[in-house]
């Protein structure tokens, strides 16, 4: 493993830096919301990105808005970033986003091609021949065994949900290793977290749901910071007050806070972690110079593009404004 330096990374540091301050918070989506029209409120997101918008002919074509942008980021990214490895680690998540819709297509004999993301370690078009020709030397280690158990699960249970599952706990462990394995402690770091604030939601999610300990043991992601498996397995096997209070005790004690678990609203626990996970990014994106500004300002990116998700589709469904605002995650900014 080789020690990257800091320095190496000063000029890309110094253009993500201006990139920065044109990313889209809450002023911002705040006039996307009060624009007349659905096409005025997309035109005004194309201006701050700097995108033609010409090509665009309809609010609803705010999909492949959102397509360049993760394109273009992706580009800039791959040919100025000193190790493409950072870059890698990230694009691990869409690659598996790609395995599932690949697998369900598949099942439903239709064609994946709409249901795919851009910006993997592999293409679009890699990725879907490989899949079809069932190539392990391109889908080779935690690919093919997600392709491999989640239609082990399927054929089993005719349970789409499984699929999520097993491809979902696959991943997290394939990126945590990618992680691992590279320069870049601070990256294992974040996603051990962000591991740990997955488990806590979704135990969190599942007592209130009543289910089982079985099944969260199914739904368990390893690789915690914190909490290993069996930590949360016995956590479950408990009342959900006793873990919230070890929680409160803990560096996570703000993802419960304000919820009551007499009366509880998932959605706040939902926030609460956005707001934990903004912090984490915001600390990386302090950085004079480095690797960490890298991975802020994708994270930061992702945060942003999640959001001119949700305003556009709320927008074009007819939602009122009040409304969208309140499913927006800002704080990235």
């Amino acid at each position: 493993m080789s020690r990257y330096k800091d320095t190496d990374y000063l000029n890309i540091s110094m253009r993500i830096k201006y990139l920065e301050a044109r990313l889209m918070g809450a002023e911002t989506f705040t006039r996307v919301l009060s624009c007349k029209t659905p096409e005025d409120s997309l035109s005004f997101i194309c201006d701050r990105l700097g995108v033609e918008s010409s090509s665009l002919t309809s609010a609803f074509d705010f999909e492949s808005l959102i397509d360049a942008e993760e394109k273009n980021v992706s580009e800039f990214l791959r040919k100025n970033v000193p190790d493409p490895t950072l870059i890698d680690i990230f694009d691990i998540r869409r690659d598996f986003m790609n395995i599932k819709a690949l697998i369900k297509a598949e099942i439903r004999n239709i064609s994946p091609d709409p249901l795919l993301v851009f910006g993997g370690t592999l293409t679009k078009d890699e990725i879907k021949k490989a899949f079809v020709h069932k190539n392990e030397k391109v889908l080779d280690g935690y690919f093919m065994s997600a392709v491999n158990s989640a239609n082990k699960v399927y054929a089993q249970t005719a349970d789409p949900q499984k699929i999520d599952l097993v491809c979902d706990r696959l991943c997290f462990e394939c990126l945590k290793s990618a992680a691992d394995k590279s320069p870049f402690g601070f990256v294992s770091e974040f996603f051990g977290t962000r591991t740990d604030i997955i488990n806590i939601l979704s135990l969190i999610r599942q007592k209130l749901m009543g289910k089982d300990r079985d099944f969260f043991g199914e739904t368990v992601i390893p690789g915690g910071k914190l909490f290993s498996e069996s930590d949360l397995s016995g956590h479950y096997s408990r009342p959900l007050s006793e873990f919230v209070e070890y929680l409160s005790h803990t560096g996570y004690a703000s993802i419960t806070e304000g919820f009551d678990i007499s009366s509880p609203d998932p959605s706040q626990l939902e926030k609460n972690a956005d707001r934990f996970i903004c912090k984490l990014i915001n600390e990386l994106r302090k950085t004079p110079f480095g690797p960490q500004v890298v991975a802020g300002y994708i994270l930061a990116k992702e945060y942003e593009i999640k959001n001119i998700r949700i305003a556009m589709s709320g927008i074009v469904s007819g939602q009122e404004s009040d409304e969208i605002k309140e499913r927006l995650r800002l704080g990235y900014e």
